[in-house]
């Protein structure tokens, strides 16, 4: 009996981010997504007619000389992590709630 087949790991993909750094990965992976209609911050469809600063889930928080925006419905949730960052130009997803 053969068993070797049970530790090949298969067939590997190729990284189509290879070479970018980890900002630039997170970016591309962001337009990627908008561009298959999907909002990066929540997964959900895109409303092409409001935008992302338009909305009551984005916050804005000022940290040392920075300024950053988070979605309150974000699935990674406000973390303080640059994942979890959103573009106020960006399309809003289907959550949209206008601000006041």
């Amino acid at each position: 009996m053969n068993d070797s087949h049970l530790f090949d790991p298969g067939p590997t993909t190729a990284d189509p981010y290879e070479g970018l750094s980890a900002t630039q990965k997170v970016t591309q992976r962001n337009k990627d997504q908008i561009a298959a209609g999907r909002h990066p911050a929540t997964l959900l469809p895109l409303l092409p007619d409001e935008c992302c600063g338009q909305c009551v889930h984005a916050h804005h928080y000022n940290h040392h000389n920075r300024s950053y925006w988070k979605c309150g419905e974000h699935r990674l949730g406000e973390s303080h992590s640059a994942a979890s960052d959103i573009r106020v130009s960006w399309p809003a997803c289907t959550k949209f709630e206008a601000s006041r």
